[in-house]
């Protein structure tokens, strides 16, 4: 039914509120100091040298909840190298990459 109505289910429109909000965050947009914690806890690595990684900072399951380890999960979901893009170049690649 979506899809003749070409509407976009929920799950899509909730990992693009998520993925924009914590794009923010990270590039410290967003006037919060999430990003000076998020950031500590990020990492590159030679593999893909455009893309963040966060530390899994979780001791037990209920670790897995933390911040930067929700993060993680939607920035691994990312297929473009987002590093350096404008809020808008982001927007349009995140679109482009769920159609």
């Amino acid at each position: 039914m979506l899809r003749l109505s070409n509407m976009e289910d929920l799950d899509s429109i909730l990992f693009k509120r998520i993925s924009c909000f914590s794009f923010k965050i990270i590039r410290n947009l967003e006037p919060t100091n999430l990003a000076g914690i998020l950031i500590s806890k990020s990492y590159t690595n030679a593999r893909t040298p455009n893309k963040l990684s966060f530390f899994d900072t979780s001791q037990n399951r209920l670790g897995k909840a933390c911040l930067s380890n929700n993060i993680d999960k939607i920035v691994r979901d990312w297929d473009f190298d987002w590093i350096g893009m404008s809020v808008n170049e982001f927007k349009s690649n995140l679109a482009a990459q769920l159609t």
